[in-house]
């Protein structure tokens, strides 16, 4: 089996957690439950954006990257523990 291969059977053996128009304040805490890296939303009324989507629970970084790729979203990693959510200027 490849590396490649291997992640992905990883990947899929994670729990998913599932959203359908979830305020990001929600999605946020249901991922800070299940992972050392904290997600911190810096504006309250950017944390009640409803998001949707199937996310592996322990793919903080590829959640990350999946809120900022829609351009509404920038995050700013604070060390290796900590990434701050805010609505993209």
């Amino acid at each position: 089996m490849t590396e490649n291969a291997l992640r992905e059977a990883i990947r899929w053996d994670s729990q998913m957690m599932k959203f359908a128009e979830l305020p990001l304040r929600d999605a946020v805490e249901q991922s800070n439950r299940r992972n050392a890296t904290r997600l911190v939303i810096a504006d309250a009324a950017f944390a009640e954006r409803k998001i949707g989507g199937t996310f592996a629970e322990d793919q903080v970084e590829a959640f990350v990257r999946l809120l900022e790729r829609d351009g509404e979203v920038t995050a700013e990693r604070r060390g290796a523990r900590e990434i701050v959510l805010r609505r993209a200027p």
